[in-house]
C-alpha cells in the first residue's frame, strides 16, 4: 500500500525485545534472570496484555499483577500497594 502511494518511501520494520532489567538504584541484570521466577507484574501502559505476554515469553511466573491506566502517575499509595503485594507473594509457598 505504501509503495503504491509513495514509491520512493523507505520502509523499516522493528521488533521490541528487552535485554536488561534495571532497578531503581540503576543496577542491571539480564532478562533471563526472570526465568522461572515469581514476579508481580506492574504497569501503567496502553497495552498491558503485550507487557504480560513479554513476561510470559521470558518464562516469568506472574504471581500477581497491578495494572494502572496508560501514563499513570504513581503515588506513594500505589508504591505501598505494590510493596504489599510483593510482601504477600514472598510469604506464600509458591
Amino acid at each position: 500500500r505504501v509503495q503504491r502511494y509513495a514509491p520512493k518511501a523507505g520502509w523499516v520494520e522493528t521488533r521490541h525485545a528487552p535485554i536488561r532489567l534495571r532497578n531503581s538504584a540503576g543496577q542491571q541484570q539480564d532478562v533471563t534472570s526472570l526465568e522461572n521466577k515469581n514476579v508481580v507484574a506492574v504497569c501503567g501502559i496502553g497495552n498491558p496484555p503485550a507487557f504480560l505476554q513479554t513476561l510470559a515469553d521470558l518464562k516469568a511466573n506472574v504471581a500477581d499483577r497491578v495494572i494502572f491506566p496508560d501514563h499513570h502517575l504513581y503515588t506513594e499509595g500505589d508504591i505501598r500497594e505494590i510493596n504489599a503485594r510483593v510482601s504477600d507473594m514472598t510469604q506464600c509457598d509458591m
